[in-house]
């Protein structure tokens, strides 16, 4: 199932899984179910926009823009930002 799950999620060979470091690829592993996490924030907050009032689809929006890092093409948003973006923060 570990090899499976690595190859499924991030498109990778069972050859390519089988010839990394275990550590390395328990860390992958384990990102999976916080990349999942967030995805279902973001999916949840879409289903829900229909029904958000005026201010809550403009705060939405601008979090989406923060996430996507517009106008600083090549920066890098680090894990700890996204996360605390997504829950609101910033």
């Amino acid at each position: 199932m570990f090899y499976a799950r690595l190859c499924a999620f991030y498109g990778w060979t069972h050859d390519y899984v089988a010839t990394m470091d275990y550590r390395i690829a328990a860390k992958y592993y384990k990102a999976i179910t916080h990349i999942e996490a967030e995805q279902y924030l973001v999916d949840m907050n879409i289903t829900d926009y229909p029904r958000m009032t005026k201010d809550g689809r403009r705060s939405f929006s601008i979090s989406m823009v923060k996430l996507t890092n517009r106008g600083q093409a090549g920066n890098e948003i680090s894990f700890e930002s996204f996360r605390r973006k997504m829950k609101g923060g910033s």
